[in-house]
């Protein structure tokens, strides 16, 4: 189903190849536009039977020819890099596979393989000449002792060396070839396999940076990459109680699998064989115990529709329905099921291409069909909805601008609405129904009113499925693209994007306990999505109102025990969130003016506000009640700092008069001051000093007790952001040209390279608790990690929300990073590494098999990713 560039068909070379092509278009099988070719339409891949018959006696040639394709261009991509070339098992497939079928290689293919061919030898010469040396020094044993004793250590550590450095030479490749990956389900394998090999700060980065590229709802993924969309998911549905999962595809295939640790339990087939039927809805019946199973079996005529009801825990069928055919059979009638509460009987809808749908109402246990069928508007093929009891049904048509509600048990229209489109869904009360268009748009009507509410944002393809979760707050919607968006129901508008599919998605269900979101699609995968936002590596929350500062970044902390993020406004109002489930605790206006600084007391018991007029003010932190006003700054402030006993607070303006102070706490009482501009405050471990970004003035070390002036660090360029490594040997500063340096503290001198990676100022440097990694935060909007030994980044940085000021901390463990921006959006990343294999273990559901290890990676022994799966 792939588009295939024209020059891979090399036309001037392969005259067969051209003429081929050319009868091919003529004929309307493919199409050719833009350098490109397709199939015409994606039924000629199941209908033809020639076609299927070719394709699936070479599907295994086809998946190997698939794969040698992306990798040559790879390889002439990367300027003929040889680490991309194949290797052990796979280049020995490729080779056996292509002696058969040289004709359909093209000339950088065959120079690939060619490439690989020498190269594998050259590397097995290598090899033979290592061997010989080897044995040459071992010969020296009869000629001297002690030498050979020498010798033998030399070469035991030589080897350990080389076997090191493969090891880690491999780790990186694998990691190297899952950026390269397309699929994310193989790319988050490979990496997992460079870390499960060699755990660094390399193989980290790599398989950060794939994670980084799926959705952060992604929680699994169940099917494969398939190259031909004859076997793509198609339908997909979970049982009531969330036990049971079903997975229905285009060759006619459902699979049941366990909901919760995505273990499959059996299969059903529709027709006699793989590809001998198409899967098009799945529905359970209310109580579990029936999976209605609607399609077709493709004879030689135009497909009729029919329907299997199974048993999902044994997958036998226990009736089949034969649909009668309509008038003027099209060539394909596609079913959709709707089970009553009662679940004795059930209501089937015919669509036919063209023409008006049909309705049935069918006994389940006798598979009969019973009373006279309804004839309704032309609908498509998701144009059915129940509501959440079953007592109603309702069909909906764009082709008729109208739909209907329909009583499921005597067929009779009860109401007809005059809006209608493609596909639609019933909230779960039964008061709102959605409609969704082939131009992408979804629509909210009222049942009671008819009042009709147009969506904001939109799809970028047609709509193919609308599902509410079972509270009713969210919409999801799927389209031909390969989309899926998440709707606020009660704002109108988009919460969240998914996007992971490649091509049209289908198959749409909710979880019971609304938390996931099933889709399947014609890539042959069905994704598992977070909806409840508790369990993903990167979780959103949301942050209102913006603020409206437009170049101070909010004030952002984490209380000393971890569960309390506090967070400031620009009208003056500080939000406490629970670090956990990530909703606003309580809110409390701490300041008249903005308020733009915040900060627990190290025993967790005062709030400290800083902003508008040089105001700070001190707050309970468990009720915040009012406990004090700091006074003494004259201008703006977004800086302040509590030494680490509690005793003191500093704190700067950042703006007008220069003016920076520290007050003892207890008493409330000035202690020191200085004339210093500081945008940023951080003391020492040991409480004795205290680090100020001092903007154009670069960064100053002063006494904790007397503001004295200690040190001018050298820093070449303005300095923004300041913090002490835990041990307080490192000084980090961030500065306004988006670079990060690391000083030591006992002799103030800048250490290596400076950290580059932002595009814009630094606003917040914070170290995580062992001091081994650095986070940075950027008015670029983004946030990055580093390692602090090497001063490398670890995988690229996260984007919170693109050009905002962006505001970071560490949970006190760190092993979470919570950032925020100013235009609303809020982050909790997990920057635990154990968790990124465990999530990309999750994600996959198990990392590369012995027999995947052995052709990618044949020289190492295998090394599970995912001990557990």
């Amino acid at each position: 189903r792939r588009r295939v560039a024209l020059d891979e068909l090399e036309l001037e070379r392969d005259s067969d190849a051209a003429r081929a092509l050319a009868v091919l278009t003529e004929s309307r099988r493919l199409t050719v536009d833009e350098g490109a070719g397709e199939v015409a339409h994606e039924a000629l891949l199941s209908e033809w039977p020639r076609l299927r018959a070719w394709l699936v006696e070479d599907a295994e040639g086809r998946r190997l020819h698939h794969h040698l394709i992306d990798a040559a261009r790879g390889w002439r991509d990367s300027e003929r890099d040889p680490a991309e070339l194949y290797r052990g098992a796979r280049l020995a497939a490729a080779l056996d596979w292509a002696a058969e079928h040289d004709p359909e290689l093209n000339a950088l293919e065959r120079e690939f393989l060619d490439s690989s061919r020498a190269a594998s030898e050259r590397e097995a010469e290598r090899q033979r000449r290592a061997n010989r040396r080897l044995r040459s020094l071992l010969g020296g044993v009869g000629v001297l002792l002690a030498a050979a004793a020498v010798a033998g250590v030399i070469a035991i550590s030589e080897r350990q060396s080389a076997r090191e450095a493969a090891r880690v030479e491999a780790a990186q490749r694998l990691g190297a070839q899952a950026l390269n990956e397309d699929s994310n389900n193989h790319a988050l394998r490979l990496a997992g396999a460079g870390v499960a090999l060699d755990d660094s700060v390399a193989t980290r980065g790599n398989l950060l940076a794939v994670l980084l590229r799926s959705p952060p709802a992604m929680l699994g993924i169940l099917g494969g990459t398939a190259d031909v969309d004859i076997y793509a998911e198609s339908a997909v549905a979970a049982s009531p109680e969330g036990r049971l999962l079903a997975v229905g595809d285009a060759a006619g295939t459902v699979a049941i699998y366990d909901a919760s640790s995505r273990r499959r339990l059996g299969e059903y087939q529709l027709g006699d064989a793989p590809g001998d039927g198409f899967v098009q809805t799945l529905t359970f019946s209310p109580d579990g115990r029936t999976l209605a199973v609607a399609g077709h079996e493709p004879p030689d005529e135009p497909p009729g529709a029919l329907v299997d009801l199974i048993d999902p825990r044994t997958q036998e069928r226990t009736a089949r329905i034969v649909l009668p055919p309509v008038p003027d059979p099209p060539v394909f009638t596609f079913a959709k099921v709707a089970f009553p509460p009662t679940g004795h009987d059930l209501v089937v809808i015919q669509f036919p291409d063209h023409g008006p749908s049909v309705l049935r109402r069918v006994n389940v246990r006798t598979g009969a069909i019973e009373g006279r069928p309804l004839r309704v508007g032309h609908a498509g093929p998701n144009g059915l909805f129940p509501a959440a009891d079953g007592r109603r049904v309702f069909v909906t048509s764009a082709h008729n601008d109208e739909t209907w509600e329909i009583e499921a048990r005597t067929l009779r229209v009860v109401r007809r609405y005059p809006e209608g489109d493609e596909v639609g869904a019933l909230s779960p009360d039964g008061s709102t129904f959605a409609l969704g268009s082939s131009d992408g748009t979804v629509r909210l009507v009222d049942r009671r009113s008819g009042g009709v509410l147009r969506l904001m944002g939109r799809h970028q393809a047609e709509v193919l499925r609308l599902e509410f979760t079972p509270d009713g707050r969210k919409l999801v919607g799927s389209d031909d693209g390969g989309g899926v968006i998440v709707w606020d129901v009660a704002k109108g508008e988009i919460n969240e994007e998914l996007s992971a599919h490649r091509g049209g998605v289908w198959g749409l269900a909710v979880s019971p306990d609304g938390r996931t979101l099933y889709s399947s699609g014609n890539d042959a995968r069905t994704i598992l999505w977070d909806l409840s936002g508790e369990r993903r590596l990167v979780a959103p929350f949301a942050v209102d109102p913006p603020f409206a500062l437009p170049d101070t970044p909010r004030g952002l902390a984490v209380s000393p025990d971890g569960r309390t993020l506090a967070l400031t406004h620009s009208n003056g109002m500080v939000d406490l969130i629970d670090t956990q489930t990530l909703r606003r605790r309580d809110r409390v206006r701490a300041l008249p003016g903005f308020a733009a600084a915040v900060g627990f007391s190290p025993d967790g018991r005062l709030l400290a506000v800083a902003g508008e007029g040089g105001r700070v003010t001190l707050r309970d932190a468990r009720t915040l009640a009012p406990a004090g006003e700091l006074r003494g700054l004259p201008a703006d402030s977004q800086a302040l700092a509590f030494s680490p006993d509690g005793n003191l607070l500093a704190a700067a303006v950042n703006t007008g008069r220069p003016a920076l102070r520290v007050w003892n706490v207890p008493r409330r009482a000035l202690t020191a001051g200085s004339k210093t501009l500081a945008a940023s405050l951080a003391f020492s471990p040991d409480g004795e000093l205290f680090a100020a970004a001092a903007l154009d003035r670069g960064t100053e070390i002063r006494d904790a007790d007397s503001g004295q002036l200690v040190e001018r660090l050298p820093t070449k360029g303005l300095s923004r952001s300041v913090a002490f490594s835990p041990d307080g040997s490192l000084l980090a500063v961030g500065q306004y040209d988006g670079l990060g340096r690391l000083y030591a503290t006992d002799t103030w001198r800048p250490l290596g390279r400076p950290l580059e990676g932002h595009t814009q100022r630094i606003t917040y440097v914070t170290f995580s608790a062992d001091g081994a990694t650095l986070a940075t935060a950027s008015a670029d909007g983004a946030v990055a990690l580093w390692d602090v030994a090497t001063r490398q980044p670890i995988g690229p940085p996260l984007t919170v929300e693109p050009d905002t000021f962006t505001s970071a901390a560490f949970s006190p463990n760190s092993s979470h990073l919570f950032a925020v921006s100013t235009r609303g959006p809020g982050i909790r990343f997990d920057t635990d590494p154990l968790a990124w294999s465990g999530h990309a273990c999750t994600v996959t559901a198990g990392g590369l098999t012995p027999e995947q290890w052995e052709e990618i990676v044949p020289e190492q022994d295998h090394v599970s990713a995912c001990p557990s799966g």
